[in-house]
């Protein structure tokens, strides 16, 4: 190391070895002004020396003295200049200027050997080197270029020795500041001596390593940077640095940042479904390597809905908060709770053992729920209803643990929730059947198996037809008419019972269109249809009955629209509002299955009803059942209080019909006076009606008492 600062020879990694070119050798330089001083000494104090003189101690250098071959010279020299004795005489008076005079001469000799040599060796040398740099920093310069790190080399010591231009592109701080100051510089000084260290550590041990970084970009902002470095060896197999790259890895972080902040629920801090499934995936795994069982608790809140709507939603989501808090606080440490849904929560308990533990577990959680929860100094109550399912050796995937627990909680709900439910098979054999049904359902409509059957209504005082109420019915190729209670209640779980619905609206007015045309019904006779609450609630639907009676020309006092009071209940105010506008346009509407839901006489003051229809459960009863009988006479009662038509279902025998005479109820309908009937079937029994000369209810009865009055009875 000495050396090389001396004479200049041995590059060094941080030099550009193309310098030495124009570097003097020191060495060289200081043997040549030593030699130059003792002849400047010899002039001095003898004078200059003639030529011959110089040639002959040039010669005697290799020769000796009194060579044959220098003496020759010498001689030859002497004559030439004709001042040999001069000469001689002044050499033989002292022997000191001519020792000067060799040794000088001797030093310019090799001085100007010195100097050539190095010429020639270190111009190699420096060439060879500047080559190799030079390839070396090509190379790192073009896979700078070619990708979006940056290139760098790095002595044994840590020293950049190289950088890419990519590196003042990530950070502002050009190739040569971080070659002179330091990379470091850009790095805030809080965290500039733990990265140092951290640096150092790794460039010691002499194995490939990465860092991980935070550096000020050249806008001011930090940047998240890797720094990956590989140990280089030089031909003799010895350590010669690093080579690395660094990469700018912000938006990678970013990105994993917002994954992991999207896999924790953002109100209660645990785990979402994505972080559920993996879990349960685990849990799948071990159970079908060693047999570890598992259970899935699918919790969901009761009528959570009414207390975001009273309480507001900031007080709901801090109840959620303390909810998990709660159900977490009768949970084994480490227990996963997620929230997969706005108030539903999935428990995974792992190792259950039996199925009895999960249940055990699952009325703990239901018991702890119950008591009162306090939000800013309000109390209040919530309830609970938790599906169990246990794994089992048909569960190949984890979605489908989670799927017979949200099962076994849609069963627990429907009983009334606040209570457990255990999944069974038949549970999703169920639900197998509604997805068939409603697929078959959707098909049915390009296929034309629906049809709309008509059942009349009677007024009970004269036998003769006022109306009708159109069913819908299913005409499936293989299974024959398909009940409604049995394919409308998958249609309600869908927006399929809206389109059911528009279709029994457009095709009930087509068909009164039809029998008006054709004088089979007197100008008064009108047709009811059944409407879910949902279609009731529609925007549109009040638009839609518009246009449809626009549409065949019909008087709008002829559509009746039925729906259920417990639908008309699940929004009172909204119900309300929307009869009101359909009132307007002329349309009536009747209250269907009153008594068996939450009646009201406070309701029937407050809706723009025209008729009740009791229940046929009561007006089949009432013969045998005192409590039914009563409850008809109070609706009729009732109903002619308030000025509302009753009209009693179910009516089939003469003695339920005597019955509601003397109850003087108006209007009926039942299998005493026809049964449902298709289109075909019912245009022949509305003929047949009008020209009957006796009434409909004096029909000879059948051999139970019936007096069943189809098409093939009126033909007769």
């Amino acid at each position: 190391m000495f050396r090389s600062r001396i004479y200049g020879i041995v590059p060094t990694a941080s030099t550009n070895p193309l310098a030495y070119l124009n570097r003097p050798a020191l060495g060289p330089l200081l043997i040549v002004v030593v030699s130059a001083y003792a002849l400047a000494l010899l002039l001095l104090l003898y004078g200059l020396p003639p030529v011959p003189l110089l040639l002959q101690e040039f010669f005697s250098l290799f020769a000796g003295y009194g060579s044959v071959v220098s003496h020759g010279v010498t001689t030859s020299a002497q004559h030439l200049a004709g001042r040999t004795s001069v000469v001689m005489s002044v050499a033989n008076e002292s022997t000191a200027p001519r020792m000067v005079l060799d040794v000088s001469l001797a030093l310019v000799l090799v001085a100007l050997g010195w100097g050539i040599w190095r010429a020639l060796w270190v111009r190699r040398f420096v060439g060879l080197t500047a080559k190799a740099v030079g390839q070396k920093h090509s190379a790192a310069s073009a896979a700078g270029q070619i990708s979006s790190d940056s290139v760098f080399h790095a002595d044994l010591t840590g020293a950049w020795t190289f950088v890419g231009d990519r590196w003042q592109q990530l950070t502002g701080q050009s190739a040569n500041v971080a070659l002179a100051t330091g990379w470091q510089k850009r790095i805030d000084s809080d965290k500039r001596k733990q990265t140092t260290d951290l640096w150092r550590e790794k460039i010691r041990a002499l194995k490939p390593f990465a860092v991980e970084f935070e550096a000020r970009g050249h806008d001011g902002t930090l940047r998240q940077l890797l720094l990956q470095a590989q140990p280089e060896v030089d031909e003799a197999g010895k350590s010669a640095g690093y080579v690395g790259t660094i990469a700018d890895i912000t938006q990678h972080r970013f990105v994993e940042a917002g994954l992991e902040k999207a896999n924790l629920d953002a109100l209660t801090g645990g785990p979402t479904r994505f972080l559920l499934i993996d879990r349960l995936r685990l849990c799948l795994s071990n159970w079908q390597d060693d047999g570890a069982p598992f259970a899935v608790l699918y919790i969901d809140i009761d009528r959570f809905k009414q207390i975001n709507g009273a309480l507001g939603y900031p007080a709901g989501d801090r109840l959620l908060v303390k909810f998990v808090e709660r159900i977490a606080s009768y949970l084994p440490p480490g227990t996963v709770v997620a929230r997969v849904a706005g108030d539903e929560f999935v428990v995974i308990l792992e190792r259950t053992g039996e199925i009895a533990f999960a249940v055990a577990q699952a009325n703990r959680l239901v018991e702890a729920v119950r008591k009162p929860f306090v939000d800013g100094g309000q109390t209040v109550f919530l309830s609970a209803s938790i599906g169990i399912a246990q794994c089992s050796r048909s569960h190949r995937h984890a979605e489908e643990v989670l799927r017979d627990a949200h099962l076994a909680v849609d069963s627990a709900k429907r009983f009334g929730g606040r209570q457990c439910a255990v999944f069974d098979p038949a549970m999703h054999s169920r639900v197998v059947e509604t997805l068939r049904i409603d697929t078959s359902l959707r098909h049915a409509f390009d296929r034309h198996q629906l049809e709309l059957w008509y059942q009349p209504v009677i007024d009970l005082a004269t036998g003769r037809p006022i109306g009708a109420e159109a069913l819908l019915r299913w005409r499936h190729p293989e299974r024959g008419i398909i009940s409604p209670l049995e394919f409308l209640p998958v249609a309600r779980q869908s927006d399929l019972i809206v389109e059911l619905e528009s279709w029994v609206l457009n095709q009930a007015c087509q068909q009164l269109r039809r029998w008006s045309d054709v004088k089979l019904i007197d100008s008064d006779f009108w047709t009811a249809i059944n409407v879910s609450g949902r279609q009731f609630r529609d925007s549109v639907f009040t638009d839609k009955v518009s246009h449809t009676l626009n549409d065949y020309g019909l008087d709008p006092s002829t559509l009746k629209l039925e729906i259920t009071e417990s639908e008309i209940l699940e929004n009172l105010s909204k119900s309300i509002d929307l009869l009101n506008v359909l009132q307007k346009t002329g349309v009536r509407f009747s209250l269907d299955d009153f008594g068996t839901g939450y009646s009201s006489i406070k309701y029937l003051r407050e809706l723009p009803i025209s008729t009740l229809k009791v229940d046929k459960s009561f007006v089949m009863d009432m013969l045998t059942d005192e409590r039914s009988a009563e409850l008809v006479r109070a609706i009729v009662d009732m109903a002619r209080g308030y000025k509302l038509e009753v009209v009693a279902e179910g009516i089939e025998t003469k003695e339920a019909l005597d019955h509601l005479l003397g109850l003087r109820c108006e209007f009926g309908q039942g299998y005493l006076f026809a049964k449902p009937m298709p289109v075909g079937e019912a245009a022949f029994w509305l003929e047949k009606a009008r020209r009957q000369p006796q009434p409909l209810c004096l029909a000879a009865p059948d051999a139970g008492g019936r007096a069943l009055v189809t098409a093939a009875t009126l033909l007769d």
